[in-house]
Order: structure tokens, then C-alpha cells, then sequence
């Protein structure tokens, strides 16, 4: 375990020194929901005003995760750092799991904290806020799980758009249960979100370091 922090520590103060990335992914958010709830004003949505703006935010949201994993390891494994990883750490799974949290941590967790505000903002319902931030929390770590391995393909020379070939089929069911949600089967719903998360994440982990193995073997 503190091999994990101390890695994740790391990672985390690489992230800090460039923090343009991380704004620019936030801003990116932001802009995206501003356009679409600019696009709709004029439009007939008054029946499902609800829907329609969770929508625009699920939408920006999966966009900045899918970008922020593009080529996820590709940097550490061209410079030597996977290399040095694998010689020095007997769990390289550690290192991987450390290394997408942080990703989940800078590219996710700032938009999490903005959705109360922006939510107000579009008009959402106050009853639906705790909800939605609630699974889309649960739901952008299962995520980010998935956009992370795919973005690990880059190391054997995969381009980025593997990452929506692959990812986009595995995403939607996340999606799916992550708007039942905001039903009133929210407790079974948030139970499933759970379960995937653990799910996913620990196939995401153990897949991630196989596929490292192979390309630095």
C-alpha cells in the first residue's frame, strides 16, 4: 500500500506542474455544456428539460475522460519509467492502478465538483443534483477505467481512435444504469454502479499491466 500512495503522490505532483492540461479539460467541459445549452434555448425541450441536460453533461463529461486517456502510459513507456517500474516493483499492477486514479483524480474530480454549479445554472432540478453527481462519480470511475486500458494500446501502436472503438460499446451500459440512477431506483442502481466499478477496474488493472509486459518484453 505504500508503494500505491507513493506513486499516486508522484503522479499527482507531475499533474500539478501542468496544470494548462487540467484546465484546459475543465474549460473544455464548461464550453461544451455552455454551447448545447445555448443551442437548445430556442428549442422545444420543455418536456424533457431534465433529460435534456443531464444529457449535454454526460456528453461533455465522457468526451473529457475519452480525451485525457489518449496514449495513457505511452510518455512513461517511451522514456524508460515502465522499464525501470517493472525492475523495481514486484506488483506492477500497483503502479498501473496508482497511475489511472491519479488520471480519474485530475481529469474527472474537478468537472464532478463543478457540475452542482453548472447544474443550477442549465435549470436541472434541485432533486435531481445529489443524484446525478452521485453516479456520475461512480460511473467516471468505471469509466475511466475503460478509456484508461484502451488509451494503453498506444503502446503497441495504436492510434487514438481505438480508444472510442473499443471503449464506446463498454461505456454505453455504464451510461444506461448511470441515468436509471435518477429514477427511483436509485439504491439498486448505485449498488450496480458499485459493483462495476470493481468489476471493470480490477480487469482494466490486471489487462493493462499484461499488455505493458508484452510491449516491453
Amino acid at each position: 500500500m505504500r508503494v500505491f500512495w507513493i506513486i499516486f503522490y508522484h503522479e499527482i505532483l507531475l499533474f500539478s506542474r501542468h496544470l494548462s492540461k487540467i484546465f484546459a479539460n475543465f474549460l473544455f467541459f464548461v464550453i461544451s455544456v455552455a454551447i448545447f445549452s445555448l443551442l437548445s434555448q430556442n428549442q422545444d425541450y420543455q418536456s424533457s428539460t431534465a433529460f435534456y441536460s443531464i444529457t449535454i453533461i454526460w456528453f461533455s463529461l465522457l468526451s473529457c475522460l475519452i480525451f485525457s486517456s489518449d496514449n495513457f502510459l505511452k510518455r512513461d513507456f517511451d522514456d524508460g519509467t515502465i522499464e525501470q517500474t517493472l525492475n523495481s516493483i514486484d506488483n506492477f499492477e500497483i503502479f498501473v492502478l496508482a497511475k489511472i486514479l491519479a488520471n480519474w483524480l485530475v481529469s474527472a474530480f474537478p468537472i464532478l465538483i463543478s457540475i452542482l454549479p453548472l447544474s443550477l445554472g442549465i435549470g436541472l432540478s434541485q432533486d435531481l443534483i445529489p443524484n446525478l453527481m452521485f453516479s456520475a462519480f461512480l460511473a467516471t470511475l468505471a469509466i475511466n477505467f475503460i478509456c484508461t486500458f484502451c488509451g494503453s494500446l498506444s503502446i503497441l501502436g495504436n492510434s487514438a481512435p481505438m480508444i472510442g472503438l473499443i471503449a464506446m460499446p463498454l461505456i454505453v451500459p455504464i451510461l444506461l444504469i448511470a441515468f436509471g440512477c435518477l429514477d427511483n431506483e436509485t439504491v439498486s442502481g448505485f449498488k450496480i454502479l458499485a459493483g462495476l466499478v470493481f468489476f471493470v477496474g480490477t480487469i482494466s488493472v490486471f489487462a493493462t499491466a499484461k499488455i505493458v509486459k508484452i510491449a516491453a518484453e
